[in-house]
This record gives structure tokens, sequence and C-alpha cells, in this order.
């Protein structure tokens, strides 16, 4: 009599985890299509900080790479010429490589500048840039910087040009993303 009570109430309750799986099953059908979705989700362009310079500090976070996107700085007009931005650090950072995430349009980079707050900025690399999702610059020997300046040409590629988040990596291997961005100018949505 116990026995079968207990087997009774395991039974109950082995059932109503089989039913909770199919349920959970029957979402993640649901659910796959949706993150598919959210993958090329964009913010409304409307938002005050949509393609800011604040949009190239922080991680990465453009979801995909070749995507235009209102969370990447970008310019306020395509093949125009030469632009720049510059991004702060919170603390100075020995750095021995630079990695520029670019999310549209990518090998816009020509120059890139280093230095303390400031004194004055010294030019690191000069070139033509991968048309890569990520150009990494090595730094020898390594430099001390709170702040970094890249300087574009929009003409030399085609198309918008965004970049996404710039990080500088110590000697140590740690990843240090910029906290605040000024720029030569921003993208914005025209007025009607």
């Amino acid at each position: 009599m116990i026995l079968g009570s207990i087997w009774l109430h395991f039974s109950g309750r082995i059932s109503k985890l089989e039913n909770r799986l199919l349920k959970l099953e029957e979402d993640s059908k649901t659910l796959a299509p949706i993150s598919d979705i959210m993958r090329g989700y964009q913010p409304d362009r409307e938002r005050p900080d949509a393609y800011a310079a604040i949009q190239a500090s922080g991680p990465a976070n453009v979801p995909a790479p070749g995507v235009d996107s209102a969370l990447a700085w970008c310019p306020a007009a395509e093949d125009k010429g030469m632009e720049w931005i510059e991004l702060h650090y919170e603390s100075p950072v020995l750095a021995k490589e630079i990695r520029i995430h670019t999310t549209f349009n990518p090998g816009a980079v020509v120059r890139v500048l280093g230095g303390p707050n400031g004194g004055d900025l010294q030019e690191l690399w000069a070139g033509t840039g991968p048309q890569e999702p990520i150009h990494v610059i090595p730094i020898s020997p390594p430099t001390e910087m709170t702040r970094l300046k890249l300087e574009l040409d929009t003409a030399k590629i085609p198309g918008w040009n965004e970049i996404d988040a710039v990080a500088l990596v110590d000697a140590a291997g740690k990843t240090i993303w910029a906290h605040s961005a000024i720029c030569s100018s921003v993208w914005s949505k025209p007025v009607k």
C-alpha cells in the first residue's frame, strides 16, 4: 500500500516534468525564428545617441559585421573625405595592440594617433586599412595612452563607414574599451 502510494506520487511528478519538457520544446521552436529577427535589430534612428561618437565606446555590440547599425558611430556623409573620431580611456593603458571593430564598409581608417590626455598625439600607424571587420594594429614598443584618434578617408571606401568599438590591449592581454568619444561629424536623420 505504501509502495503504491509512493509510486503514484512520483509517477505524477514525472508526468508533470514530461509535460514541462514538451512545452519547452514547443517554445524553442517558436523562439528560434524570433532570435533570427532580433539579430538584425537596430534601435530607433531618432534616438539622440544613434550613430553618435559614444556608440564607438564600450565593447563591440553590433550583432553582425557588414550591417548598418545605429549602435556604431557613423560620420555625417558618405564618401565625403576626411573624418575623425577620438576615443578616451578611463586610465592610462600601456597598449601593445589596437583593435578597431568596424561594422559597415571597413577599410576607411588611414591613420591612428595616440597619447596621454593633454599631451601631443603621436602617429602609431598610417596606411591602407584592411577591409575586415576587425583591424588589428600592433604597437611596438608598447605605448602608454589615454586617448586615441582615428582618421578616416571616407571617399576611399564607397558607402557609409561605421565604427562599432575600439579596444586597447595591454601587455597582459587585457582588453580595455574606450569610455567616451568625440568626432568630426555624426550622421543624423534628415529633418522633414
